[in-house]
This record gives structure tokens, sequence and C-alpha cells, in this order.
């Protein structure tokens, strides 16, 4: 090889480095641009899925709240007409409904599905807004508090039994539910 030529291939072989290395940082570029295009829309429909999860829970929140405030309402009834002996005439027709809705307890909420699914498959990252992402972990415990105050609630229902006792016969048809039933 001569002087001359051997300057050439080495100037040439740099020349294609460097063209190979500019086009894997431009594929890089490219690369990094599509996924997180690909992430801010996977983010937008969990959004839009996450939307979809609190108008089902709220409507599921109005219910129990208009629920409990009818089981109330009920509830002070049947105590009232136990403690006294007597039904006032237009509620008779119902009694037996208030009693058994005495030990219903209607708080629920619905699972967040999106928020759980965005959980199991380590995708919370998604959700940018901080406040957001916290909103539905602090919703998520509040659900599992809610069941367990379903539980407990449950669990002192069967502890009135004692109550009702001193009026009525009364038995539970299955004490590890909340299925009751009045016997005449």
């Amino acid at each position: 090889m001569e002087k001359n030529k051997t300057g050439k291939y080495f100037k040439y072989a740099i020349g294609e480095i460097v063209l190979v290395v500019i086009g894997i940082l431009i594929a890089l570029s490219i690369n990094n641009w599509n996924e997180e295009r690909k992430a801010k829309i996977k983010s937008y429909s969990y959004l839009q899925r996450l939307n979809e999860d609190l108008e089902i829970i709220s409507v599921d929140v109005d219910n129990s709240i208009k629920g409990t405030e009818n089981n109330l309402k009920n509830s002070i009834l049947v105590k009232d007409a136990l403690i006294s002996g007597k039904i006032p005439i237009e509620k008779q027709p119902n009694f037996d409904t208030y009693l058994y809705q005495y030990h219903q307890f209607y708080i629920t909420i619905k699972d967040a599905n999106t928020y759980n699914e965005m959980l199991n498959a380590g995708e919370l990252n998604l959700i940018e807004n901080r406040w957001i992402r916290d909103a539905f972990s602090d919703l998520s415990s509040y659900r599992d508090f809610i069941i367990e105050v379903n539980r407990t609630y449950h669990e002192d229902a069967i502890q009135k039994i004692n109550t009702f006792e001193k009026y009525i016969r009364y038995e539970l048809k299955n004490p590890a539910t909340d299925s009751s039933k009045t016997i005449p």
C-alpha cells in the first residue's frame, strides 16, 4: 500500500464510522420519539378510562348515600315502633320491609379497575399528574376501609339480634351473610 492511499482509506473508514454513528443516533432519536408518542397515547387512554371509572364510582357512592339515608329513616321508624309497640297505620304495609332493612348497610365503592390494571402493570408513571395518581391511591385505600367497615357493621348487626328478640322472634338464616328473615 502506498502512503497516500492509506491516508485516504483511513479518512474513508473514519467517515464511514461517523456516518454509522450519526445513523444510529438518528434511529435512537426516532425510536425514543415513537416510544414517547405511544406512551402519550396510552396515557390518554388510561386517563379516559380512569374518568369512566370515576363516573361509575360516583354513581355508586351517590346510590349508597341515598340507600343509607333511607335505611336510617326506616331504622328509626322500626326502633320507635318496637319501643312504643305501635306502628303508624300508613307504615304498616311496609313494616316487614323496614324491619328487614334494619340490618342492611348500603355503603359500597366500586373497584377502580383501570387504576388496579395500571398498578399491576407498573404503569402508574403514565399519569404525569401526581395529584391524580395520589387521589386514585387514596380512593383504593378508602375502598379497603369501607370493606372493613362493612365487615365490622355486619358483625355488629349480628349482635343487635338481642335487641330484636325483646320484641319479636328473629333469626339469621345465614349468620355469615346479612341474609335475614323475620318469623311471625
